[in-house]
């Protein structure tokens, strides 16, 4: 069994059981499922497939966990990278790694999304509130 396969078994058994507790936030195993899908949903749109490199971009959190699990689900190769890395040498890493995808939050992509698409992530984006944030792909082209 892969992992992201034992997410969603653990979903369909025990849905409303807490899965991440983040600040004092907690996600029950259905939500954390459903947002996976979600963004694996949006991750598949923007033309990812299996075996294509993605990289994170982004703090440890919520974000970090759902961008995991969705990578996994849509077969790709995940790279993560610290976000307190420097533009330039990101820059490096993603070109050397040729990643097809970058997963990042607005803040961190400021200056960075040259090159690879870019997926940005954040907490209001997964509860579907007015202020959203933005999703690109490659070119800064948003993702409908």
């Amino acid at each position: 069994m892969l992992l992201h396969e034992s997410l969603a078994q653990t979903a369909a058994r025990v849905p409303n059981r807490c899965a991440l507790i983040v600040g004092e936030q907690r996600y029950s195993y259905q939500r954390v499922q459903r947002l996976v899908e979600q963004l694996a949903a949006r991750l598949r749109g923007a033309g990812l497939a299996p075996g294509d490199r993605l990289a994170t971009y982004i703090d440890n959190g919520l974000d970090a966990v759902i961008a995991v699990y969705a990578a996994l689900q849509c077969g790709a190769i995940f790279i993560p990278v610290n976000p307190l890395t420097k533009a330039d040498k990101l820059a490096y890493l993603l070109n050397d790694a040729e990643v097809s995808v970058l997963i990042t939050q607005v803040i961190a992509a400021r200056g960075v999304c040259a090159g690879a698409g870019a997926v940005t992530v954040g907490a209001s984006q997964h509860r579907g509130r007015g202020g959203r944030r933005g999703v690109l792909a490659s070119g800064g082209q948003p993702i409908q």
